[in-house]
């Protein structure tokens, strides 16, 4: 019989509940691992992220850039980059509708970022002149699903924006590639950009282009909780154009991500 539920999981699917399964799952693993206090957590957090997540993603593909920001100081307090942020991705939509949102409150952020009809959320520093729900500090420039574009529609108040897509006609068991790409403000001596994953994904690739702005050079943070190694890849010295690529191939987590950390040219003169 355990053979049977090794090689044939159906089976098994078939006679037990899915509580019966956890229970199941975490005692194997209290035994491979000879620990049942660190086996019961690490089950309990791969559920919470994995299985109970409404989506998952599949080949994720973000390209950004940063470019000056004209509207305001170009140093000291208040200058900023504009980043242009566009994602594409595969998935089974688990609703109809997936909304964007830019917040100045830490804790409305952390609400939103855990909320399952919410595909990306934006903290905006209200320290900085701006508001967030200004479409200044963000805005969602295009959606669309396979190929085709979809109509946004915008709501605001004081110190937030949402943005909601109609993915229109999609049945359950279809897998579908969602692009969209959103601008948004990032403090120029914040020196931090960072880009994380709210539901699991398999193949996640990022480029980050900073050959229109003054900075000297980027260092790169990724959160990939693997044993395997992400592939980083930077432009040579001696070309114009100034990219970094980071690729990791493999399953990443919810919450996981890349940091871009970066000098100013004016920093080291």
């Amino acid at each position: 019989m355990l053979d049977s539920f090794a090689f044939r999981p159906e089976a098994l699917r078939n006679i037990a509940s899915d509580d019966a399964l956890d229970r199941i799952a975490t005692n194997a693993l209290g035994m491979r691992l000879g620990d049942q206090h660190l086996a019961s957590e690490a089950y309990a957090n791969l559920r919470d992220q994995v299985i109970r997540s409404p989506e998952r993603w599949r080949n994720v593909d973000v390209a950004v850039s940063l470019a000056p920001w004209t509207a305001g100081p170009v140093t000291g307090k208040g200058s900023m980059f504009v980043a242009t942020v566009r994602w594409e991705y595969r998935l089974r939509p688990a609703n109809s509708t997936m909304r964007f949102a830019c917040v100045a409150e830490a804790a409305e952020y952390r609400a939103l970022s855990r909320d399952p009809t919410v595909a990306s959320v934006w903290h905006f520093d209200p320290t900085t002149g701006l508001d967030a729900g200004d479409q200044a500090a963000f805005e969602l420039l295009e959606f669309s699903v396979d190929g085709k574009p979809r109509t946004i529609r915008r709501s605001e108040r004081r110190g937030s924006q949402i943005y909601a897509v109609n993915l229109g006609k999609v049945e359950p068991e279809d897998e579908v590639t969602v692009s969209f790409t959103y601008r948004a403000l990032v403090q120029r001596h914040g020196h931090l950009l960072y880009l994380d994953l709210p539901r699991p994904a398999r193949g996640f690739h990022v480029r980050f282009d900073y050959t229109a702005v003054p900075i000297s050079y980027v260092s790169v943070l990724d959160y990939f909780a693997s044993p395997d190694s992400s592939y980083l890849d930077q432009s040579p010295a001696a070309v114009p154009a100034k990219t970094i690529d980071v690729r990791f191939d493999g399953q990443v987590f919810p919450r996981a991500g890349v940091a871009f950390v970066w000098v100013l040219d004016d920093e080291l003169a």
